[in-house]
Order: C-alpha cells, then structure tokens, then sequence
C-alpha cells in the first residue's frame, strides 16, 4: 500500500445519497468523489477543513424553525 486505508459506503448504505451529498455546503467538492477507488485530497480540501467547520444550512434550518 502507498496510501491510507479507509473504508467508504455511502451509496452503499444510503438510499438517499444523492441528496445527503447535494445538501453538504460545497456539495461539487472534487474530494467527496473517488476516482480510480480513492479519494483525492487536494489543496483546497485542506484549506477549508473538508467542510467540518462550515454549517449545512439544510440542519441549521431544522434548529432555527
């Protein structure tokens, strides 16, 4: 192995993948889309965290209502 293990079943699992994906707040990141198996982690995936700090609006909203 050249890189790091880990294991990943979105669609897999989720019927609704499509639409957890589409409500994350950069859902077109190239990062949330393996190609060739593997997640590619570039420049800006670390610049903004992968996300983890930006709020998703689509839950904020559930909080706020």
């Amino acid at each position: 192995l050249r890189s790091g293990l880990l294991e990943s079943n979105g669609p897999e699992n989720y019927a609704t993948w499509d639409r957890l994906i589409s409500e994350l707040p950069i859902p077109d990141s190239s990062w949330l889309k393996p190609k060739n198996g593997a997640f590619r982690l570039d420049q800006e995936y670390y610049a903004r965290s992968g996300n983890i700090f930006e709020i998703p609006e689509s839950y904020a909203n559930l909080i706020r209502n």
